[in-house]
């Protein structure tokens, strides 16, 4: 097992991007959802429909908890990124001043 993970600060911030492209798309993804649900609501009722609505309005809570988690760690990697890419600066500029 090693004991060195190599970083791209470049590799870092594309998986970033795209990371937040993904999770930017949620809300729209859970908009679609409920307005489907309430689409077929249209056609149908009873206690069987509304036992689907409750697990569906369960659902879009619990993707919205998840989006909301999703969106602090994507806070969390990009705060990540500008100290390792500031780490990274201070340690090329400590290597400049070496001179042999």
């Amino acid at each position: 097992m090693s004991n060195y993970i190599k970083v791209s600060i470049p590799g870092m911030k594309n998986n970033g991007d795209e990371l937040e492209t993904s999770i930017g798309r949620i809300p729209q993804f859970v908009r679609e959802l409920d307005d489907s649900m309430k689409s077929l609501g249209a056609c149908w009722e009873g206690p069987a429909w509304l036992a689907f609505r409750q697990q569906v309005e369960s659902d879009i809570l619990n993707i919205l908890e998840v989006y909301d988690w999703l969106c602090h760690f994507l806070q969390v990697l990009s705060e990540g990124e500008k100290i390792y890419e500031t780490c990274e600066k201070e340690s090329y500029d400590c290597i400049d001043k070496i001179h042999i």
